[in-house]
């Protein structure tokens, strides 16, 4: 008995609390830019509270925490079905903390965070059928460090390092029977070094040498029983010898 009265008080305290939150829609508040954060006003004051966005058919579409006119908490958008879209958290007016999107069936599509409005820590992304397609690392919105992408049967893709949203060091490419297609140097996003492609059987196709993103070196081509049918020479990137 006692357990069934705690129940009812404590579902009447929850109710009340939701009740007592103040409720705007979008379409009734204003919005301006005040040194680049987004300031929401109703009525002429800075709101405090929820606001809602519906679907024509009054599902909810989106719905975000206001404090003193600014975005503050958990926001939340929704397909028309109910499923999350996306869910992030808000702090001082910019994005800051965990951010998650989902398909329209409910499947997580990727997670990353921000930090102070951006992109920040571990990125992962997922196929509609829950493997793995993409990870690596974000630093103030850019790549930086491994990178891997995934076929959608799970076996790998790509691999490479990133310096400062740039490619650096060693990058391979691989076919989805797992064996390896591509394998490159870069240095500053460019080509640099011994450069190789693959048939699919793992026999060598092509491997030349590049110096700053151009030819520059040996270039040899082999057909898939790896018998030598071209031969060429390059120095800075202008063909010297056949």
């Amino acid at each position: 008995m006692k357990n069934s009265i705690l129940i009812i008080l404590v579902g009447l305290m929850s109710f009340n609390l939701l009740s007592s939150q103040n409720l705007a829609p979008l379409s009734k508040v204003e919005i301006k830019e005040i040194n680049g954060i987004t300031i929401y006003l109703l009525n002429g004051e800075k709101f405090d509270g929820i606001i809602y966005e519906n679907y024509s058919d009054d599902k909810p579409k989106a719905k975000f925490h206001v404090s003193n006119g600014v975005r503050e908490g958990v926001s939340e958008m929704y397909y028309n079905n109910g499923q999350l879209v996306e869910k992030l958290i808000y702090k001082n007016g910019v994005k800051d903390g965990a951010y998650k999107e989902y398909y329209e069936n409910g499947q997580l599509r990727g997670k990353t965070s921000y930090k102070n409005d951006e992109l920040e820590g571990p990125s992962e992304i997922y196929y509609e059928n829950g493997v793995l397609k993409l990870k690596g690392e974000l630093k103030n919105n850019n790549q930086e460090g491994i990178c891997e992408e995934y076929f959608k049967n799970g076996t790998l893709k790509l691999k490479g390092n990133y310096t400062n949203d740039k490619k650096n060091g060693q990058f391979e490419v691989y076919f989805e029977n797992a064996k390896l297609s591509i394998s490159s140097t870069y240095r500053n996003d460019e080509l640099n070094g011994i450069s190789k492609k693959h048939y699919e059987n793992g026999q060598l196709m092509k491997i030349g040498n590049f110096k700053d993103g151009i030819k520059d070196g040996v270039f040899e081509n082999y057909n898939k029983k790896g018998k030598l049918i071209k031969r060429e020479i390059y120095k800075n990137d202008i063909k010297i010898e056949e």
